[in-house]
């Protein structure tokens, strides 16, 4: 089934409440806590806002480092991005650099300031409080007259542990390559990432990427990504959020639906309808129908919480 539990969809706006009272703007990353309190980024507000476990809305934070991803630990601190860097911010809301080099693009390891990043977009927090970092490319375009963009640096995953020391666990540092017309020299995307925005960790240290070319998976000790499920010509998979649910299974949101989608790659469609012609937000029994989504993740008891269209809406699974 699927409820409203924060905002009203499609009504935009910036107000605390409880349910339908509450208003979103520009929501960008999400995460969940172990108490299953959901937290958004208002990107144009730079603000970090609370939707409890029973859907009231509060602003937690004004000031949030909210330039790419967003993740929680066990003890209440937020991780988020700022100028390629990562922030730590207490519950209190003081804030440190954590990791990386304000403004500096790179793609160096080390402990905190001496490590450097390109464009840290995924973040999630593991079992053993390690934060991972899906970091991203620097993308620009590579002239006039062209369809191809420059990559520099990112394509990489990150681990920075508990101390701020950064290493590498997936990817290629340093690596620069053309994708486009009329030129190119992307390298095979079976030993790259081309822009790792989004990652789950499940119980087992399994990271799952969300890639532009798809959902891998690997573990945190140099193994090679594996496939679950690649974009490719007319597949129905264009993913653009993740999560992870506590039997295992992942979570893939694109557009308009949420797919569950297994270990050996096969799909079922959970939530949502499969349909250019979207009726926007509808809540009821399932499928229902899900408007743009911008963000998932997973609770416990199969259930789901999907930004989209301006709220935060509650998906009970069967």
């Amino acid at each position: 089934r699927v409820s409203g539990w924060g905002g009203a969809a499609p009504q935009p706006g910036r107000n605390d409440g409880e349910g339908a009272q509450a208003r979103f703007a520009n929501m960008g990353a999400s995460c969940i806590d172990r108490d299953g309190n959901v937290y958004v980024v208002d990107t144009s507000g730079k603000s970090l806002r609370k939707v409890t476990s029973t859907g009231v809305t509060s602003t937690l934070f004004a000031d949030f480092p909210s330039d790419g991803g967003l993740a929680v630990d066990a003890s209440g601190n937020f991780y988020g991005v700022r100028n390629r860097a990562i922030v730590k911010v207490s519950p209190s809301g003081a804030q440190q650099l954590f990791a990386g080099q304000p403004g500096v693009l790179g793609y160096a390891d080390g402990l905190g300031s001496a490590a450097s990043f390109a464009k840290p977009m995924g973040l999630v927090v593991d079992a053993e409080g390690n934060l991972l970092v899906g970091d991203s490319p620097d993308m620009v375009s590579a002239g006039m007259f062209t369809n191809a963009f420059n990559y520099t640096f990112g394509t990489t995953i990150r681990k920075i542990t508990p101390s701020g020391l950064v290493s590498t666990i997936a990817g290629v540092p340093g690596r620069i390559f053309t994708a486009g017309y009329p030129s190119s020299s992307m390298p095979l995307l079976d030993v790259t990432f081309v822009n790792p925005t989004g990652l789950v960790c499940d119980a087992a240290g399994t990271v799952w990427i969300l890639d532009a070319s798809g959902v891998r998976r690997t573990d945190q000790k140099g193994g090679a990504p594996v496939w679950v499920a690649r974009n490719v010509a007319g597949h129905p998979l264009a993913a653009i959020a993740l999560a992870a649910d506590p039997q295992g299974d992942i979570l893939v949101a694109d557009t308009s639906v949420i797919r569950k989608v297994r270990a050996d790659g096969s799909q079922t469609v959970v939530a949502g309808i499969e349909s250019a012609d979207r009726s926007g937000v509808r809540l009821g029994a399932l499928p229902g129908s899900l408007g743009q989504i911008t963000g998932l993740v997973a609770g416990a008891a199969n259930v789901l919480y999907c930004c989209s269209e301006n709220s935060v809406l509650r998906i009970q699974l069967p």
